[in-house]
């Protein structure tokens, strides 16, 4: 938005944010995952915060060796951070040694919001190096071992971050590795048959499918109806915004999986949850908890079909 970052690390970021995670998370479950998460707008360490609270276990992280896009610390360095830095940065009460590391560099890393930022998971010490060797051989050139998981103890802040280590990698430093060129159209497929993880785990997953494609359908239908009644719609100009507007009602049925009313899908309730435990104001943390969760069971459906039909009005 500035104008500061270079051309080749935002180019370098979009990529590796397109980059699927699904074949990641089956390498990760292969090789004995116990906990995993995305690391998404709570940055790394608020993720880790809510992996080791749910577990009951402290944690180490080695800050050289966690994996960074070209450019962070640069653009770090100059002053240049995400306007949803600050709201992260307080969580900065979990780490046990705070002051020790506050003032390296890289410090800021670890609250650095992201929109796709790879996944982090527990994996078994014996496990660990195997799973990284299979993650860069899949495509993943980043993947790295940054930490361990330890027993509690008795100190309250559970995470502890060590500046030893080797220095930190990026998606481009590391070997290019041979990644599957048809990773996006794999996905498109998986999704119109039913089969992504969030299919699978939802437990409704065929009639999913049947729905969007009755939905397909009715927009093709619908648009072969209008052109054969009103001659003017056939121009390419309205075949493209239709197409395109088809297209966004596809994404956005796709992305109204999560919100899937209970118990087929958790995602709203969880991330709710979050807000009464993350809000940015007193106001949103009292609507959260007074409002929102005591009525989720009516809100979650009402937010569903909505999005549904939003979805289904796009074409």
């Amino acid at each position: 938005m500035r104008g500061r970052a270079k051309a080749r690390w935002v180019m370098a970021a979009i990529e590796h944010m397109t980059r699927s995670n699904m074949d990641a998370a089956g390498i990760l479950r292969a090789h004995g995952a116990r906990a995993a998460t995305d690391i998404t707008g709570f940055g790394l360490l608020g993720h880790l915060v809510e992996m080791v609270k749910a577990s009951n276990v402290d944690a180490t992280i080695e800050l050289m060796s966690v994996p960074l896009l070209d450019g962070l610390a640069e653009t770090m360095a100059a002053g240049v951070f995400s306007s949803l830095q600050p709201q992260n940065v307080r969580l900065r009460q979990a780490i046990r040694n705070l002051e020790e590391i506050v003032a390296h560099p890289l410090y800021p890393a670890l609250f650095d919001p992201q929109t796709a930022g790879g996944l982090l998971a527990s994996i078994p010490a014996d496990h660990a190096q195997a799973c990284v060797a299979a993650l860069r051989q899949a495509g993943y050139g980043a993947a790295a071992v940054v930490g361990a998981a330890e027993r509690p103890s008795p100190p309250l802040a559970p995470i502890t971050v060590a500046l030893e280590g080797k220095q930190h990698t990026s998606p481009q430093s590391m070997p290019k590795q041979p990644s599957n060129q048809l990773q996006e159209r794999n996905d498109a497929w998986l999704f119109l048959i039913g089969n992504t993880p969030d299919h699978q785990t939802s437990g409704v997953g065929p009639l999913l499918v049947v729905v969007f494609l009755a939905l397909l359908v009715a927009s093709f239908w619908i648009a072969w109806r209008n052109w054969q009644a009103d001659l003017g719609q056939r121009t390419a100009t309205n075949v493209s915004i239709w197409f395109m507007r088809l297209m966004i009602g596809c994404m956005w049925f796709q992305g109204s999986l999560w919100k899937l009313p209970l118990p087929v899908s958790p995602g709203l309730s969880y991330w709710t949850e979050e807000l009464s435990r993350y809000a940015a104001f007193d106001l949103h943390k009292w609507i959260a908890v007074n409002v929102l969760i005591p009525l989720l069971p009516l809100l979650n459906p009402l937010v569903y079909l909505t999005e549904l039909r939003a979805s289904a009005s796009m074409p």
